[in-house]
């Protein structure tokens, strides 16, 4: 009778399958293509696959090594794998604007910070339940043209080192058109 009751008990618990192990560098995106993929999970967070692959990115100020990462297929099954985060050397960039007003914020320009600040962040805090968009992407312009990679880099103003860049720039001439690399809805619109 015992054997029975270990069965049974063994079908309560969530099946595991297979690990696999994929790299990124700080900043990057890895991706888990198989199997096909309902739904992922790393850092705590369960989010929808897009297109039956896991998609993992990596904050540029992710700690290097190795960390948990999940995809679970379209039987609801659990892959555990690992995610190896290599380091990214950013570069320094330094920039210097005629009007310090612009570095060091004080009075009225602090307080428009902050205020923007918490609008960007409240803006960004919204999740959805399916992704709002499909792959490929498409690029914001025609043809980019070629300029240094700035994404992560610290950017130092009037030689003082003020923030790291999570953006990317795509050096175009003034009046050149912008799309949206997908269909979506403006979250935060301002001056």
């Amino acid at each position: 009778m015992k054997p029975l009751i270990l069965l049974s008990a063994s079908l309560l618990l969530p099946t595991v399958a297979s690990a696999s192990q994929v790299t990124a560098q700080q900043g990057g995106v890895a991706r888990w293509a198989e199997p096909k993929a309902s739904a992922c999970g790393f850092m705590g967070e369960r989010y929808p696959a897009i297109d039956g692959t896991c998609f993992y990115p990596v904050d540029f100020q992710a700690k290097t090594g190795i960390h948990e990462i999940a995809l679970y297929d379209e039987d609801g099954v659990q892959h555990l794998g690992s995610l190896r985060v290599l380091p990214t050397d950013f570069p320094e960039v330094e920039i210097e604007l005629d009007d310090d007003r612009l570095v060091t914020l004080e009075g009225e320009d602090r307080t428009r910070h902050g205020e923007e600040r918490q609008a960007v962040l409240s803006a960004l805090s919204v999740s959805a339940d399916q992704p709002q968009f499909e792959l490929p992407l498409e690029g914001p312009v025609a043809s980019i043209p070629a300029s240094e990679d700035d994404f992560g880099s610290e950017r130092i103003f009037n030689g003082k080192a003020t923030s790291h860049h999570t953006g990317r720039d795509a050096p175009v001439s003034v009046g050149t058109p912008l799309h949206a690399v997908a269909d979506g809805t403006v979250v935060l619109a301002a001056d």
